[in-house]
């Protein structure tokens, strides 16, 4: 026969929503959506950079060459769009932006923190960011 504790509150310690395993795991969900949210904005910008880099003025004497346009507009996209697709869920998402991710982590030093935590730390939530296909769960 189990006796309750009158003094315990019923959000109490008892509880599994307050296990320290379940705040660690939200904790890491979080930082993975603040980590999206860099990635769509980081990738917006270099979307950005890599359109005014392929039609800005080509005359210009130190001007890029185009492939490194290019190279930011795929880069860009590809990060926002990844990005997105884990803050909405998608299936898609989390494969997706562990590939850019992977690439990003070529961006030392910001890159490399926030793809390396996000490729560590990503398949210990998954579930919180939609289905994820089978052959990678």
């Amino acid at each position: 026969m189990a006796s309750t504790n009158p003094y315990q509150s019923p959000q109490g310690a008892g509880t599994p929503e307050s296990s320290p395993e379940v705040k660690k795991r939200a904790q890491i969900a979080r930082n993975i959506r603040a980590i999206c949210i860099l990635y769509t904005v980081f990738g917006t910008l270099a979307f950005l950079g890599g359109l005014g880099l392929l039609f800005g003025s080509p005359e210009a004497p130190d001007a890029p060459p185009k492939w490194f346009g290019w190279l930011l507009l795929i880069g860009g996209a590809a990060g926002a769009i990844s990005a997105v697709g884990v803050l909405w869920k998608k299936s898609w998402g989390v494969p997706v932006c562990a590939i850019v991710s992977a690439v990003y982590l070529l961006s030392f030093p910001v890159g490399t923190i926030l793809g390396g935590y996000f490729l560590f730390n990503i398949w210990k939530v998954r579930d919180q960011f939609g289905a994820i296909p089978a052959q990678l769960a």
